[in-house]
């Protein structure tokens, strides 16, 4: 009877907090290969600068490396705040 009991004002306390919910922002480096058809190197990088290139030709690596904090906030809309 007493266990109930004290698990019961546990439940009461954990719904009665109110956690916080927070926005992290990270940054991070990727890699991407970039096809483009040029007739010089300097065509291909003004070409590349301006980002006139097919989205298929942008073949993004999956894997993210050297992630680093940057910023972190709280998230005032969240509806759990």
């Amino acid at each position: 009877m007493l266990t109930n009991l004290l698990n019961y004002k546990t439940l009461l306390l954990i719904k009665t907090i109110k956690m916080k919910t927070f926005v992290i922002q990270e940054k991070f480096v990727g890699y991407a290969d970039i096809t483009i058809e040029a007739e010089t190197e300097d065509e291909a990088i003004a070409l590349y600068n301006r980002g006139h290139y097919k989205d298929c030709n942008y073949d993004i690596d999956d894997m993210f490396y050297d992630y680093q904090f940057c910023d972190i906030r709280e998230d005032k809309n969240n509806e759990n705040n």
